[in-house]
């Protein structure tokens, strides 16, 4: 029995309590597509072939600036290359240039490889092997 006054779903976002906008839910869809797709093409190809499959995708006319999407909307593409060939991707069809970095920091006993696009958060010890222009 609910007691008079309460609320039963508008606090759980059920019958309309959470609303999300046409343009998240187009984008976070458009998210996950990239980070799908890359993901299975970087289990399939090398970081070379994945970057010319992508390259074959048409880019949209740049119109007004948007924020780079943050990672966590594209978990799915799995590690740093992934996401960040995905968070690439999206920016490119949207027509912002970019650019995605690989980098190397450690020795033999602790090397660690990244990938990440200009502007990212990045420990300051990565040493830049690849630069690519979007």
């Amino acid at each position: 029995m609910v007691a008079s006054g309460s609320s039963s779903a508008s606090s759980a976002g059920i019958g309309g309590g959470c609303r999300f906008s046409l343009g998240w839910v187009i984008g976070t869809t458009e998210a996950l597509w990239w980070s799908a797709l890359v993901r299975l093409l970087l289990a399939t190809r090398t970081t070379e072939q994945v970057l010319g499959v992508l390259d074959a995708f048409p880019r949209r006319r740049r119109r007004a600036p948007i924020p780079p999407p943050s990672e966590r909307r594209f978990r799915l593409a799995g590690a740093c290359l992934g996401r960040s060939l995905a968070r690439s991707q999206y920016l490119r069809t949207r027509g912002r240039p970019h650019t995605l970095l690989i980098g190397v920091r450690g020795g033999l006993g602790d090397f660690a490889a990244h990938a990440w696009l200009a502007g990212d958060l990045v420990d300051a010890d990565f040493v830049v092997l690849r630069v690519v222009p979007r």
